[in-house]
């Protein structure tokens, strides 16, 4: 167990460390690209255009590293309150609507007209963003991802549903563990590995559970159930 918390640490400093020499980069690119100290050509704006946004890249996985040390360590906390989940899974959808439309994926939300659940709204969104962002990254063009939600009894039932590449049957038995990677994934997409680690974390916290089905070439279908009313 110590082992475990002196990786924790660890990993958080380096986090750490790592950002702020990231951030002057970004800052720095930044200035250079709105031109101010001189003029770019083309060339060199594409350049550095791609350079801000592997930077960028680089700045969300060092964010989600922090994050899983954050929940690993147990320093992160909820804050419960009434959740029009309506409102959140459609703000969700808009969000990452653009994405599906750039790589040609139908993005469909499945939804009655309310329901409303105690839970942390920032983290019920975090964890429903890297769901459906997960089926994105393993979808092709033309493909399908489907986010329904509905009741059952004292439950809500969350599923993200696509028909994507799927995930062999070695790969399921570590799919909530950190720093798994799926065996495919489109060209040019970032991940840490972290990202299905974190919704297992923070569905735990919500008394909830979280699963997956998969059959490799026909698609995944990853299920949250979370309870509508969290115990005082």
């Amino acid at each position: 167990m110590n082992d475990e918390l002196d990786m924790v640490y660890l990993m958080a400093q380096i986090s750490h460390e790592i950002r702020t020499p990231l951030n002057g980069i970004k800052g720095f690119g930044e200035l250079l690209l709105d031109e101010s100290i001189g003029q770019l050509n083309d060339v060199q704006k594409k350049y550095l255009t791609k350079m801000l946004d592997s930077t960028e890249k680089l700045s969300q996985i060092v964010e989600r590293v922090l994050d899983w040390a954050k929940l690993e360590s147990k320093q992160s906390q909820l804050s419960i309150e009434e959740v029009q989940l309506n409102y959140l899974l459609w703000e969700v959808v808009e969000l990452l609507s653009q994405k599906a439309e750039q790589k040609n994926i139908t993005l469909v939300l499945n939804a009655p007209e309310t329901i409303i659940l105690d839970a942390d709204s920032g983290r019920v969104r975090e964890i429903i963003i890297n769901l459906v962002d997960n089926s994105l990254k393993y979808t092709p063009s033309g493909g399908r991802v489907e986010l329904t939600a509905e009741t059952k009894g004292d439950k809500l039932l969350l599923s993200v549903k696509d028909n994507g590449y799927g995930i062999p049957e070695s790969q399921m038995k570590r799919l909530f563990q950190p720093f798994s990677y799926g065996a495919k994934r489109i060209a040019n997409e970032v991940s840490s590995g972290l990202g299905l680690w974190i919704c297992k974390l923070l569905v735990e916290m919500h008394q909830g559970s979280i699963w997956a089905e998969s059959q490799e070439g026909e698609g995944s279908c990853f299920y949250v159930s979370l309870p509508l009313h969290q115990p005082a």
